[in-house]
C-alpha cells in the first residue's frame, strides 16, 4: 500500500510540473514581438513616434528609438517622408500594444 501511495505521489508531481512548464511556455510565447508598419510623416522622428505611442508601451523613448533603429536598420536622424518602418508590437486581448521593455 505504501509503495502504491509513493508511485501515485510521483505521478501527481509529474503532472504538476508539466502544467507549470506549459503555463510558462504560454506566457513566453505571448510576449513574442509582432510588428506594425508606420509611414513617416513630415516632422516625424523616432522620438516623436515613441511619444505618440507613449501610453501604449513601457519602453523609454531612448530604448524605443534604439530598438526601432536596429529593427529597420535606419539612422534615426535621417528619416524620409513616406518611408515605412516597422514598430515592435505585442498583441493583447484589447488590441495591439507596443512592446514592453525586456
Amino acid at each position: 500500500m505504501k509503495k502504491y501511495l509513493v508511485s501515485n505521489c510521483y505521478v501527481v508531481l509529474l503532472f504538476l510540473v508539466l502544467i507549470i512548464i506549459s503555463f510558462t511556455l504560454k506566457l513566453t510565447s505571448d510576449k513574442e514581438d509582432k510588428y506594425m508598419l508606420v509611414t513617416i510623416q513630415e516632422g516625424d522622428t523616432l522620438w516623436s513616434i515613441s511619444e505618440s505611442y507613449k501610453t501604449e508601451h513601457s519602453l523609454s523613448n531612448e530604448k524605443f528609438v534604439n530598438k526601432v533603429s536596429k529593427i529597420n536598420n535606419v539612422n534615426p536622424h535621417n528619416l524620409q517622408v513616406g518611408q515605412q518602418i516597422s514598430i515592435p508590437v505585442i498583441k493583447s486581448t484589447d488590441g495591439v500594444k507596443l512592446a514592453k521593455e525586456e
